[in-house]
């Protein structure tokens, strides 16, 4: 990672390229393209920081800081000369010590408000609830069930559960079972409700149903929609490929199904 923040701030494209796995690789050239050096154009006085992360088996989460000013164009605005400064999420995928996937998520919402473009109400409103999102998924995958808690509505509501406290024993008791993580790849807001698409990862570490760790991982598809009301999750749902997560770690034939 740190190499890869060296050879970001030296603006080195050769270094950055080498550290993707190969040009045939799946992830192809749309995905790799989504690296620091998009911002070279645009950007002088360019730099990266990594904030934080976390590293889950072959993957890593984070959180970088950019700053640079705007010489260059960005989304159609002409440069400012101004400066800015704003967090980009990131999940990177590793094999063989190489990237070979690369997604970022910057906070679109900053870099256009540093750059004094006026958005709608609605689109501001929009972007904040999105990041509410983010923070909720976050909390979960740093393991800081205050931070978790924080972010939920006190009438939060989740099918049977109707408390936000029993939401926070529900979802930790899950984390202690799959040491779940979860890695955003679309948002899309619609006023109060946000839908997610995410990739969960993790493996059967804790017992389930009676049934012993069979330290498998998995991976799984996963849809959510949340409402957002005040700045807190007032409500959720989700959709789980838990058929995926029973048969990748054994489960699916296990007694407790029979």
């Amino acid at each position: 990672m740190y190499e890869y923040e060296k050879a970001c701030n030296e603006q080195d494209i050769h270094t950055i390229k080498s550290l993707w796995y190969n040009e045939s690789e799946d992830a192809g050239k749309e995905e790799r393209s989504s690296r620091c050096d998009d911002w070279f154009p645009v950007l002088s006085d360019f730099n990266y920081t990594i904030d934080d992360y976390a590293i889950e088996e072959e993957r890593i989460l984070g959180r970088a800081v950019i700053r640079g000013i705007q010489t260059g164009a960005y989304k159609e605005i002409p440069p400012t000369e101004k400066n800015v400064e704003f967090v980009e999420h990131f999940t990177i995928h590793f094999k063989d010590n190489r990237i070979i996937e690369y997604t970022t998520a910057p906070d679109k919402y900053s870099i256009l408000r540093q750059l004094g473009v006026t958005m709608p109400p609605e689109a501001v409103k929009e972007e904040k609830n999105k990041e509410v999102v983010r923070q909720y998924f976050a909390a979960l995958n740093e393991r800081d069930s205050e931070a978790f808690r924080a972010v939920l509505a006190d009438d939060f509501s989740y099918g049977p559960i109707q408390d936000a406290d029993a939401m926070v024993e529900s979802d930790f008791r899950w984390i202690a079972m799959f040491d779940l993580t979860y890695d955003i790849q679309a948002m899309h807001a619609d006023g109060n409700f946000v839908t997610t698409r995410l990739i969960a990862t993790g493996k059967h570490q804790g017992e389930f149903r009676g049934i012993e760790p069979t330290q498998k991982p998995f991976e799984i598809s996963v849809t959510t929609i949340t409402r957002v009301e005040d700045g807190k999750v007032a409500e959720w749902w989700g959709e789980w490929d838990f058929a995926g997560l029973l048969s990748q770690t054994g489960l699916m034939n296990s007694p407790a199904y029979d």
